[in-house]
Parts: C-alpha cells; sequence; structure tokens
C-alpha cells in the first residue's frame, strides 16, 4: 500500500515540476522590467521575503491560490482558508507572478483590466475594501492608488 501512494506522490512531482510541467512554464527573465517591478511590488505587499512568513515558506512571491495557477495539489493554507500554492523554488514562484501580470496587461485577465486603478485591483487581488494592499503596490511602484495599473504593465 505504502508502494502505491509513494508512486502516486512521484506521478504528481513528476507532471508539477518537469519540463513542461504546471510549474515550469514560466521564466522570469521572459518578462519586461516593468512587469518584473510591479512583481517586486506585489511581494512586498505580499510579506514575501522574512522568513517565516508563508509567501516566503510557499516560494510564492504573490501568494498565488488554486485559482490564480490552477490545480497543481501542493498548497498551504493561510488564515484566512486560501489554499497558497507551494512552488519548488522562488524562480518558480516569481515566473508565475510575471505570467499573471502579462495576462493583464494584454488585457486577456478575466478578473483585471489594465484599466482598472491600483485600488480596484486591490479589491479583487487580496479582497480587502480597505484599499492597504493597492496603497502598498503603488507606493512600491511610485503611482498613486488611482493610476490605472496599465500604465505600470507596458
Amino acid at each position: 500500500m505504502i508502494w502505491l501512494i509513494l508512486a502516486a506522490a512521484l506521478l504528481i512531482l513528476l507532471k508539477v515540476f518537469l519540463p513542461g510541467g504546471a510549474m515550469s512554464s514560466y521564466n522570469w527573465s521572459d518578462y519586461s522590467p516593468a512587469i518584473q517591478a510591479f512583481a517586486q511590488a506585489i511581494a512586498v505587499a505580499e510579506g514575501f521575503g522574512p522568513a517565516g512568513n508563508l509567501a516566503t515558506i510557499c516560494n510564492n512571491p504573490g501568494d498565488l491560490t488554486k485559482g490564480d495557477y490552477g490545480d497543481t495539489g501542493l498548497y498551504r493554507t493561510d488564515a484566512a482558508g486560501n489554499q497558497n500554492i507551494v512552488f519548488p523554488t522562488a524562480a518558480a514562484g516569481w515566473g508565475a507572478l510575471a505570467h499573471k501580470l502579462s495576462v493583464i496587461a494584454a488585457g486577456t485577465s478575466p478578473l483585471y483590466k489594465p484599466a482598472m486603478t491600483f485600488l480596484d485591483m486591490s479589491q479583487v487581488y487580496s479582497g480587502s475594501t480597505s484599499g492597504d494592499w493597492g496603497r502598498n503596490v503603488a507606493n512600491e511602484l511610485g503611482a498613486l492608488v488611482t493610476d490605472q495599473i496599465g500604465a505600470y504593465l507596458l
């Protein structure tokens, strides 16, 4: 029985982590400096970097969840009950966040539009109506919370 469980776990890991797998698809260096700067601002807002923070533990600078990235099968649940994706490396997490932002910049995200302000994005991304998340991201980019996000993604 234990061998069956180990074999299933190995299959999942191979599907997720090998080239072409769900977590190896996006290379940070393929994205523009504007996308990278926006990703770094989000990472600051999400608390990525300091040891012990969930975003850092999960190699997930954007605190991406199952809904952001698809079903990888590897999650840690936060205090709010969100299933944060655990990436194999910080580089994989950065690539996934940059990809999400490139989809927003292209105008093809079902949730985010380039014409949204940082405050608008804040409500969707963080689920909070306080606007604190949007203020933090905007401040990192030297933007106003009323600026359109698209101007900072191009």
